[in-house]
């Protein structure tokens, strides 16, 4: 805005400074005539003058409309978050030689629940049982990207496969193995990251990293701000 100021003074001061010239021309002779330099009349009051305050006016105003825009799309900006993961049965007796008819995978959810449209949306995640500790930090790798955009209110269903080891445990030990941990299926992991754009494009990041809970069927968040997170 100070620019348009300061502009719309120097404006102000031209048109002074040639309605003075043109009430005292510089002239050889009393016969001749003044011819006035041709910028003098783009700052030429009225008309000049007027028409550069129009103009700043109308620049000022979108600019200000422009800053009044970002901020809106800042306020009501998007916000991802992974959901509804789950561990989902296929085949319980497979066939040798053929595919299981249904099978065997991590279904989840991402969603927008925030007030802006999530564009540009990359996402890696996956699932194991994972007998060491995961390291501190779960690095940003990106494996996937969504088609379209997310806008407000809605989500998208992925999945994973279940990776061959992990289904042959779960297997052997069975819904009821399960919910009991046996064969350390209570050190299952479902971690990634994912990064999405907002109006402004500026880029936001997400990172999960949940553990399932065999009492409750649910993976639970980790406690650990570096492995869960949310920008």
């Amino acid at each position: 805005m100070k620019k348009y100021i300061a502009s719309f003074a120097l404006i102000f001061a031209l048109a002074v400074y040639v309605s003075v010239q043109d009430k005292h021309p510089v002239q050889d002779s009393a016969h001749t005539e003044w011819n006035a330099p041709r910028w003098y009349g783009f700052v030429r009051w009225p008309d000049g003058a007027a028409t550069w305050a129009v103009l700043l006016t109308l620049l000022a105003i979108a600019e200000q409309t422009a800053i009044a825009n970002k901020t809106l799309v800042a306020t009501l900006r998007p916000h991802l978050i992974v959901r509804k993961i789950a561990i989902c049965r296929g085949t319980e007796i497979p066939t040798a030689g053929k595919q299981d008819a249904h099978p065997w995978k991590f279904e989840y959810e991402i969603a927008n629940i925030g007030q802006g449209a999530a564009s540009k949306i990359q996402y890696g995640f996956s699932a194991h049982r994972l007998d060491e500790p995961l390291p501190p930090k779960i690095g940003q790798r990106y494996s996937d990207t969504l088609s379209s955009p997310l806008q407000p209110g809605e989500s998208k269903e992925l999945s994973i496969p279940i990776d061959e080891q992990l289904v042959s445990i779960l297997r052997l030990v069975g819904s009821d193995g399960l919910r009991n941990g046996y064969q350390n299926t209570d050190k299952i992991w479902f971690f990634g990251t994912a990064c999405y754009s907002d109006g402004n494009g500026i880029k936001r990041n997400l990172s999960v990293c949940r553990r399932y809970d065999n009492k409750t069927e649910f993976f639970t968040p980790d406690n650990n701000s570096d492995r869960e997170y949310s920008d």
